[in-house]
């Protein structure tokens, strides 16, 4: 019998993956205990609710699986042996509960989440040496059953990959075993903590400042991993000696360094579809001269597909309901104003002389990084500064209209002044980024 669990905060994610009838042949919620709650994703809410109200505002559940071997099968009563006796041993006695049957494969096995808040106390389980209790309690219930035992878990074996990190290899196709034995490689090749970080960065990662972690690795799909757990053989204290030279709070945080990995994952997707598109074209066309010279327009077609991804991902990131944003007038021209000359323009005629031509196209180097982190700052100010004048019927200052991105600008001479007010009323209408468990736990 195998048993493993964590804590767990996501119940977005909770809700649905434990009642995923594509991935599993059989689904059935067992029991909802301590709670008003009738069905799972109430329950789980509930569970939220009751949390809020303690100093746990974070993974207040606690989930677990309990799977015997693949020919072993218990009873129903066995089955509510094994959650309570689970239960009593982790120390979540009388504390709120859900199970559910997942059937896969002919093999059956159980999830239970908990609440760790005490609903009488309001205090929170310290759920610190959970490991161990699960290897003993996997024993205990296998004597008492009569099941084969299953091999203990031993230091000088790998560690297997816990849930969070095969639901992110599954969805980035990122085999953290492979990146393992590659950041392992670097580490002992590097001279020291500077020449790591230039080599992995080569390699199309991110080093950055963990929220509960000292050095954090951002992968190409923009997950975080802990950079102790990615390298064989060296520990926490391992890596803050070797990186002893690296100034850690001039990093990137784990999500200043999401944002820069997935704009350059769209960036090369959709550079990637624009040159599929030419190269169709070039396929289609009946001219033995276009192919002869098409080495010399390659330049010229990544140009035009890095203005195909730029209007279409502008494109989507505005595609947003219509809002209510007060005052603003949606057929006003708008008008910038130089604060130092006085000197006022329309906002497209202003846009075209900033650019002076086709836009610029975007480079990701390991040395623009952190730049490009500060004029994505400085864009987001800007438009806070934008919004207010809109709302108040001012012109629009000449120094906002030049901090935005080149993007933004680029978009602006495109589709004039309605793009930006589609930006700021997606600026509106936003909410701060929700960032599921399994993708947070590294950081």
């Amino acid at each position: 019998m195998i048993i493993k669990g964590n804590p767990a905060g996501s119940v977005k994610f909770w809700a649905k993956h434990l009642l995923r009838d594509d991935t599993n042949e059989q689904v059935t919620v067992k029991e909802i205990k301590g709670l008003l709650s009738e069905d799972l994703p109430s329950a789980l809410r509930e569970m939220e609710a009751v949390a809020s109200g303690s100093r746990c505002h974070g993974n207040f559940m606690y989930q677990a699986n309990i799977n015997p071997q693949a020919n072993e099968h218990l009873s129903e009563a066995q089955w509510k042996e094994a959650v309570d006796t689970l239960e009593r041993n982790l120390g979540l006695e009388g504390h709120q509960r859900v199970v559910v049957e997942h059937i896969k494969h002919d093999r059956k096995h159980y999830h239970i989440i908990w609440n760790r808040v005490d609903v009488d106390t309001m205090r929170v389980a310290d759920m610190g040496g959970n490991w161990p209790i699960h290897e003993a309690t996997a024993r205990e219930l296998e004597g008492k059953f009569d099941l084969t035992p299953t091999p203990t878990h031993s230091d000088d074996k790998p560690r297997a990959p816990e849930l969070y990190e095969i639901r992110a290899a599954e969805r980035s196709g990122i085999d953290p075993a492979r990146m393992k034995e590659e950041l392992t490689e670097l580490w002992h090749n590097a001279e020291s903590g500077a020449a790591f970080k230039q080599a992995i960065e080569e390699r199309g990662y991110i080093l950055a400042k963990g929220d509960r972690r000292d050095f954090c690795v951002i992968d190409s799909a923009g997950d975080a991993h802990s950079l102790a757990r990615r390298l064989d053989g060296v520990n926490a204290k391992g890596v803050r000696d070797g990186m002893a030279d690296i100034d850690r709070d001039a990093l990137p945080s784990v999500a200043e360094a999401r944002a820069v990995q997935h704009q350059r994952a769209d960036t090369m997707k959709m550079l990637a579809e624009a040159n599929r598109a030419d190269d169709q074209t070039l396929r289609e066309a009946d001219n033995d001269n276009v192919w002869q010279d098409r080495r010399d327009r390659k330049d010229a077609a990544t140009d035009r597909a890095t203005e195909i991804w730029e209007q279409r991902a502008d494109a989507e990131r505005a595609r947003i309901d219509p809002v209510d944003i007060g005052d603003i007038a949606k057929d006003q021209v708008l008008f910038v104003v130089d604060a130092a000359s006085g000197v006022a323009d329309t906002l497209c005629n202003f846009v075209d002389g900033l650019l002076g031509g086709a836009p610029p196209k975007p480079e990701f180097t390991t040395a623009s990084q952190m730049e490009e982190i500060r004029a994505q700052r400085k864009a987001l100010a800007a438009l806070e500064n934008i919004r207010e004048s809109m709302e108040r019927g001012e012109g629009l200052s000449a120094a906002d209209i030049s901090n935005l991105t080149p993007t933004h600008l680029a978009n602006i001479k495109l589709h004039g002044d309605d793009y930006l007010r589609s930006i700021i009323e997606a600026q509106e209408r936003s909410n701060p980024l929700q960032i599921d468990y399994g993708r947070a736990r590294e950081a």
